[in-house]
């Protein structure tokens, strides 16, 4: 078995903007950004088991961990096979795995997580309007509803709370996102772990 990959763990609520400081981490040398998200919304690549996955996401459930985990694995090798990512020199930071704590072992079998980066904002008011103010913006349905976005975070905090609860309390780097985008990037490059 090949040795595992280095990795970063990166969560937040929704509104919270993980998405961005992802992509902006990613653009450094050292790191690079994988998100399951991303890797859903390209599924016409991914052939039959993009099919697969569509058909979850149709129906509006959940797809299966063991899937999730293969698209991942297949997406990451080729990241290594174009040179996109270099597991000895780089830090992969993983956005949208684990979901819950059952992918939490499904991790630990592929990767050494090293530190998790956890955006966090105490007033989540400032949220549920940053997120209904996109849902506007970019036409989500889902999103313009206040109460939903509130039971969606939530949901977010019990499922966040399950899998930090699987790690070592040492690794996880606790960054208020509630500042504006360049005050909580630079918050998180003073923390991170470097390769």
């Amino acid at each position: 078995m090949t040795s595992k990959k280095r990795a970063i763990l990166i969560f937040g609520p929704p509104g919270i903007g993980k998405g961005t400081q992802s992509e902006m981490i990613g653009d450094k040398d050292h790191y690079v950004h994988f998100s399951t998200g991303e890797l859903f919304r390209k599924l016409e690549h991914l052939g039959d088991a993009g099919k697969e996955v569509q058909e979850y996401i149709d129906k509006r459930e959940l797809v299966p961990d063991a899937t999730v985990m293969r698209l991942a694995d297949a997406e990451i090798e080729r990241l290594i096979k174009e040179g996109t990512y270099d597991p000895e020199k780089q830090l992969i930071l993983l956005d949208g795995i684990p979901r819950d704590k059952e992918q939490v072992g499904l991790v630990a079998d592929r990767y050494e997580v090293l530190q998790i980066i956890d955006l966090y904002c105490g007033d989540e008011h400032v949220l549920v309007e940053r997120i209904t103010k996109r849902a506007e913006i970019e036409g989500r349905e889902d999103d313009k509803n206040p109460e939903t976005v509130k039971h969606g975070l939530e949901v977010y905090h019990q499922k966040t709370e399950e899998i930090l609860n699987a790690y070592d309390p040492s690794i996880v780097v606790k960054i208020d996102g509630s500042g504006t985008l360049e005050e909580i990037h630079d918050a998180i490059m003073e923390k991170i772990v470097k390769p």
